[in-house]
């Protein structure tokens, strides 16, 4: 097919001014090189006339300010993308071997290529570069991120539409079929992988809470799923590190089910386990990379000091007090704030006493007395005790901002009366992963849970997150931080000391009416549990704060380091040079390394993908200058499972609906032709409008000068004036 290309002036700004200029150079010239003395041969003449005609031009050009507008159009041919899935699960399917797949798909591009424009590419979490070489080794998949790639690597062409080689396996970003609803073009999907006939088992989930205490009972959750396998058995490992503690003969699920087997553990062993749980494997089995899962559980020394406090009589005062008097780990002391000042409780709280964790619900008041909060902030000093404030009408915000100094975020009002409006939560990027806000293992879980709440009440003062704050929750209008939406939930760590504000009051109501509709998911109970214990943990002051998102990940995760360097006075430093070095445990002379950047205010992040298991350790090491601020030392674990095996197989679901979505076709490897799919054929049209300055081209100066130059070296030579 023979492709033209057109091209169209179709306008001239300055033209006529340009004319008019041009007219009277040359009118110029004539009169002003009618003789020219002394007398000079014909070609100097000539010369002469005609360099100072163009010269006289050119500057009348200039002057016009001359530009040509144009159109040019180009015949092309329209596009048919093929994307290529190269995760790790894609080389598993042995009636489908990688390689062999990518020569016939190389095939088929020639073939598609004789009358479209094929764009190719591999993917696993992003697009890459088609090579019929490669080999499937993306520890990720992310099939609607690489849809969204295409689409913008396309954007300035026609698609006639795409085809998508894939198992289906997506373990990574926006679900497929939600995400391929608002497609723009066609997408013919190509099923690959067995789908009835493959053998596997695996853990699908384990769920503990990350913080305990010696001697408690642990409850360990684990998700077990299988194909092919049903109502057969085999040995449950439950392992701490290396210590294998607990063996059980489990029943599989039959397939599309999940079995959850609950083992409770007690830890005597103070700091950090590693729970590793694995399914033994069975004769037949497709792989045994997925038959085993890791956690990890921070186990303390003692009991939680607590003591709560509220600015008056509330129903969250009554929620809270009920959820932390019957936890065996807390050792709580309550009182309420009366009209008066007084306490309702017979005797006052002790409030030079050391506590972990100070709570404070709508206190102080207009009743609380300037000794009680000179008493509470000399505590808090000596201590170093976190601060937890959960909202509360009583509330006085000019005594509280006393506290400020504890406090994640300094609150700004003006008003003597509290204005609330009804809000729904939405959880941050951080709050998925944070030991306070985190629900599951799986981020979209925690973040199906947290949006089955009710609406909140938040009351209007303003809110002005300080530099070290992290905001796990905000409300959805998407209009005041980086995460959207006001302020709700924030956290802070700074100099050995935590502390974190929930700006919702009337949260009982949480628990009230989700179990009055009868779908009680116990989310704000656990949240409060989980951020105590958060809280209760104090860690030694540094200059230097560093923290991975989490602490345990999967193959080919990003590891995401935070990093805050403080001055004398405690205060965020900005212009830092922070590197971290890391290594790996299995092999400690390789060093990896890399620098965190200031992303706000002297807060600093980077990234990590973690490739292979194993434990890793980092030291990180803050400069400015020449000046060494301080190190952090630090570690994470990557387990040995891959999201790529979670359950092998053809997502077949998944793949009709994209190719639903979109009107395109869906069509399993083993009965596609290249013929069966019927393309848009054709050509169009590439408009593209542009202007050409004239008066502004370089090279109409080289030429002005060149003539200006030849014509004084003439004169110069001919003794002309």
């Amino acid at each position: 097919m023979q492709l033209t290309d057109s091209f169209a002036v179709t306008g001239v700004s300055g033209s006529l001014i340009g004319i008019l200029l041009a007219i009277l150079s040359m009118a110029a010239v004539y009169y002003f090189y009618r003789n020219i003395y002394p007398p000079q041969s014909n070609w100097v003449r000539i010369f002469l006339r005609t360099s100072r005609l163009i010269v006289l031009v050119i500057i009348s050009i200039q002057v016009a300010m001359l530009a040509v507008r144009f159109v040019t159009s180009s015949e092309r041919r329209k596009v048919i993308g093929i994307l290529v899935d190269a995760s790790e699960s894609m080389d598993q399917y042995d009636e489908v071997p990688f390689k062999d797949m990518l020569l016939e798909i190389e095939k088929l591009s020639t073939s598609v290529g004789k009358k479209h424009n094929v764009k190719s590419y591999l993917f696993d979490t992003a697009l890459k570069d088609f090579n019929p070489t490669s080999k499937a080794t993306g520890q990720l998949t992310n099939i609607s991120n690489s849809m969204r790639e295409f689409e913008r690597e396309t954007r300035d062409e026609l698609v006639s539409s795409l085809i998508i080689f894939t198992d289906g396996r997506a373990n990574q970003g926006e679900a497929p079929e939600i995400f391929s609803k608002n497609y723009p073009f066609p997408v013919h999907v190509i099923g690959v992988g067995e789908n009835e006939s493959i053998l596997d088992i695996g853990i699908s989930s384990i769920l503990t809470a990350p913080i305990a205490f010696m001697e408690d009972t642990i409850i360990v959750r684990i998700g077990i799923a299988s194909r092919g396998f049903g109502g057969s058995s085999t040995e449950l490992r439950l392992y701490d590190g290396d210590s294998l503690l607990k063996v059980r003969n489990v029943i599989l699920p039959n397939d599309g089910f999940l079995n959850e087997e609950v083992i409770y553990l007690v830890l005597s062993e103070e700091g950090e386990h590693l729970i590793k749980v694995k399914l033994m494997p069975l004769e037949g089995e497709e792989t045994d990379k997925n038959n085993a899962r890791m956690t990890s559980v921070n186990v303390l020394s003692k009991k939680k000091d607590v003591l709560l406090l509220s600015g008056a009589p509330s129903a969250d005062y009554v929620f809270m007090k009920n959820l932390l008097k019957n936890e065996e780990d807390i050792v709580l002391t309550a009182a309420v704030q009366s009209i008066k000042g007084k306490w309702y409780q017979s005797e006052s709280p002790a409030l030079n006493t050391e506590y972990d964790v100070l709570i404070f619900i709508g206190y102080p008041s207009d009743n609380s007395s300037d000794s009680d909060i000179q008493k509470l902030i000399a505590n808090i000093e000596s201590t170093q005790a976190s601060l937890f404030y959960v909202e509360g009408s009583s509330v006085n915000y000019n005594k509280l901002n006393k506290f400020s100094g504890f406090l994640p975020a300094l609150l700004k009002s003006n008003v003597a009366s509290h204005r609330y409006e009804e809000v729904k939560l939405r959880l941050s990027e951080t709050g998925k992963y944070h030991p306070f806000t985190r629900q599951s293992e799986y981020a979209t879980e925690t973040v199906n849970l947290w949006d089955a709440l009710p609406p909140g009440y938040v009351s209007s003062v303003v809110i002005e997150p300080k530099s070290d704050s992290v905001i796990l929750l905000s409300d959805e209008t998407g209009n005041m931080n980086a995460d959207g939406g006001k302020p709700i939930y924030l956290v802070s760590e700074k100099g050995g000391q935590k502390s974190a504000m929930l700006m919702v009051t009337g949260s009982y109501t949480f628990d009230m009416l989700l179990r009055g509709i009868g779908n009680y998911s116990g989310t704000w109970g656990k949240t409060l549990l989980q951020g105590i214990n958060w809280l209760s943990i104090h860690d030694a002051p540094s200059r230097i704060s560093v923290k991975t998102d989490k602490q345990l990940y999967s193959q080919g995760e990003k590891v995401k380091f935070y990093a805050v360097v403080y001055d004398e006075y405690y205060e965020p430093m900005e212009n830092i040079e922070i590197q971290v070095n890391l290594t790996k445990d299995s092999n400690p002379s390789e060093e990896y390394q890399f620098n965190i950047v200031n992303f706000s205010s002297g807060r600093y992040s980077g990234e990590y993908l973690s490739k292979s298991p194993g434990r890793y350790k980092y030291k990180v090491v803050a400069e400015k200058g020449e000046i060494n601020l301080g190190e952090y030392s630090g570690e994470f674990r990557v387990e040995e499972y891959s999201p790529e095996f979670a359950l092998l197989g053809r997502n077949e679901s998944v793949l009709v609906n994209i190719a639903k979505n979109t009107g395109g076709t869906y069509t399993p490897y083993e009965l596609f032709e290249p013929d069966s799919i019927k393309f848009e054929e054709g050509t169009y049209r590439k408009r593209s409008k542009a202007e050409f300055s004239v008066w502004n081209d370089e090279r109409l100066m080289l030429i002005l000068l060149i003539l200006l130059a030849g014509e004084w070296i003439l004169r110069k030579r001919g003794g002309l004036l």
